[in-house]
C-alpha cells in the first residue's frame, strides 16, 4: 500500500505526463486542451491545500481521486467518439493510473510521517 506522500508524488508525475503527452500528440486543438486541462487538475490535486498551505483532509482527497479517475475515463470516451484516438488513449491510461493510485493508497495519516499540516511556511499561531 502507498502512503499519502508517495501517492501525491506519483499523482504529480501522472498529471505532468498527461500535460506533456497532450501537447506532444497535439491531435487537435480541443483534444489537446482537454488533455492539458485534465492534467492540470491532476497536478492541482497533488498540490491541493487550504488557505494556510496545509494538505486537504484525506477523505476529501480520496473522494476527489475517485471523481477525477471517472472524469478522465469519461473524457477518454468522449475523445474516442470525436475520433481523437491518441489523446483518448492517454486519458484512458491516466484514468487507469489514477484508479490504481486510489485503490493502492492507504488514506491514513501516520503521526510524524504523513502529517503534512506542519509542512507550511505560513505561521499557524
Amino acid at each position: 500500500m502507498l502512503t499519502v506522500s508517495t501517492h501525491r508524488a506519483l499523482e504529480l508525475l501522472l498529471g505532468a505526463g498527461l500535460i506533456v503527452l497532450s501537447l506532444a500528440l497535439s491531435a487537435g486543438t480541443v483534444a489537446s486542451v482537454v488533455g492539458v486541462v485534465l492534467g492540470l487538475l491532476v497536478v492541482t490535486l497533488a498540490f491541493a491545500g487550504d488557505r494556510e498551505g496545509r494538505a486537504r483532509s484525506l477523505s476529501t482527497h480520496a473522494m476527489i481521486d475517485r471523481l477525477l479517475a471517472a472524469a478522465l475515463a469519461l473524457a477518454a470516451v468522449a475523445l474516442l467518439v470525436r475520433d481523437q484516438r491518441a489523446i483518448a488513449a492517454v486519458c484512458a491510461a491516466a484514468a487507469v493510473g489514477e484508479a490504481a493510485l486510489t485503490l493502492t493508497t492507504r488514506y491514513v495519516e501516520r503521526p510524524g510521517h504523513d502529517d503534512e499540516r506542519g509542512a507550511t511556511t505560513v505561521p499557524t499561531s
